[in-house]
C-alpha cells in the first residue's frame, strides 16, 4: 500500500502538469455495492489519455486507473502500435506478469475466433455473482473458458442485449490469471462497465458492410461492430459449437520483456516501471479485417493439432475492442 500512496501523491503533486481529471462511476455498485470504479484523464504534450481502475479499495482503484492512463500515454513515445502486452506497475515483476497474462488472454480469444471454434461454457461459482439487475432488463450473461494452463485460466464473459428495450448485440469481456474467482470477476466487470455505459444512452453500432468500407480501423470500431445485431447472430452461431480445448502449455522462455526508458516520457520522477512483453509464437491482437499478414498460422495449427491454411480462417472481423 506504501507504493500505491507514492503513486497517488506523485499524481497530485503533478496535477497541473498532467491536467489531471478524476471521475467516480457508480453504476457497478448496483452489482458490487462496495466497489470503487474510477476514471482518470491526463494530458501529456497535448494528447489526452484515459485510464479506468476498479477495486474494493479506493486507493488501489485510483492507482490502477492512473497506471492505465500512463500506459496509454506512453505508446506515443515508443514504437508500439497498441498496448497489448504493455504494463505499468511500481514492481517490475508484477508488470511482466500483467503483460504476460494480457498476451495469453488475447491469444486465447483470437485463436478460438479465427478458427471459428466454440468455448467451454462455465458457471461462475454457482452463480455467486448478482445477475438480477441485468436479467430484469432482458440482458443475458454467459461465461466461457478460453484456455487453461498450469499458471492460469482465461475466462470470457458475454452480455447479449437482443431482448433489451433498445436491442444490441454482444459485449465482450475477458481476463486471464492464476486466481479463478478473480478472473471471473474481472471479465464480468469489464462487461458491466460497457453495459452500464450504453444501457441509458443511444447505442452506436456499425454493421459488417460499413465496417469493411472503413479506410482506417481502431479498436472502438470492433466494439461498435460487436453491438450490431446481425453480426452478433453470426458470431453466436459458433460460440458453443465445435469447442476448442486450449490446454497445451505456452513456454515461459518464449516471452520477451523490455523495460522501457522512462526518460523518453516528459514527466518528472515517474514512480513506476513500464514493461513491454512480447511473444512472437502467440496470436497478436490486430485491428481491421482478418488478413494473412496479421495472422500467426503456426500458432493456429499448434492449438488445433492440424495444419491450418488461410482459406480455413474465419473471415469475420473480430469483435475485440
Amino acid at each position: 500500500m506504501e507504493d500505491t500512496k507514492k503513486i497517488i501523491n506523485w499524481s497530485l503533486e503533478n496535477a497541473d502538469l498532467l491536467s489531471l481529471k478524476v471521475e467516480y462511476y457508480t453504476g457497478l455498485r448496483k452489482i458490487f455495492p462496495h466497489i470503487f470504479d474510477i476514471g482518470i484523464f491526463i494530458e501529456v504534450e497535448g494528447k489526452v489519455s484515459h485510464g479506468r481502475g476498479t477495486d474494493d479499495f479506493e486507493e488501489v482503484a485510483y492507482a490502477k486507473a492512473l497506471s492505465e492512463a500512463l500506459e496509454r500515454a506512453s505508446i506515443n513515445y515508443f514504437n508500439i502500435k497498441n498496448t497489448n502486452g504493455l504494463a505499468v506497475h511500481f514492481d517490475i515483476d508484477s508488470a511482466k506478469k500483467n503483460g504476460r497474462e494480457e498476451l495469453l488472454e488475447r491469444d486465447a480469444f483470437l485463436c478460438h475466433f479465427l478458427l471459428g471454434k466454440g468455448f467451454i461454457e462455465r458457471n461462475p461459482f454457482n452463480n455467486k455473482f448478482n445477475f438480477e439487475h441485468l436479467s430484469n432488463q432482458n440482458i443475458s450473461i454467459k461465461f466461457f473458458e478460453m484456455c487453461r494452463y498450469q499458471d492460469g485460466v482465461g475466462i470470457l464473459c458475454i452480455a447479449n442485449g437482443e431482448s433489451f428495450k433498445r436491442p444490441f448485440g454482444n459485449i465482450f469481456g475477458s481476463a486471464f490469471g492464476d486466481n479463478e474467482e478473480i478472473v471471473f470477476k474481472k471479465a464480468y466487470i469489464e462487461v458491466l462497465r460497457l453495459v452500464m455505459h450504453i444501457k441509458d444512452k443511444e447505442i452506436v453500432s456499425i454493421n459488417l458492410a460499413k465496417f469493411k468500407e472503413l479506410e482506417k480501423y481502431n479498436f472502438s470500431d470492433h466494439g461498435k461492430l460487436s453491438l450490431d445485431l446481425e453480426y452478433s447472430k453470426k458470431i453466436n452461431s459458433f460460440i458453443n459449437e465445435n469447442v476448442l480445448d486450449m490446454t497445451k502449455e505456452v513456454q515461459s522462455e518464449d516471452f520477451q520483456y523490455e523495460i522501457l526508458d522512462l526518460s523518453l516520457i516528459p514527466l518528472p520522477n515517474l514512480p513506476l516501471h513500464i514493461v513491454w512483453t512480447r511473444n512472437f509464437k502467440l496470436q497478436n491482437l490486430f485491428t481491421g479485417k482478418s488478413e494473412e499478414t496479421k495472422i500467426n498460422m503456426k500458432r493456429l495449427s499448434q492449438v488445433s493439432n492440424c495444419v491450418i491454411e488461410f482459406k480455413n480462417i474465419n473471415s469475420f472481423p473480430h469483435p475485440f475492442d
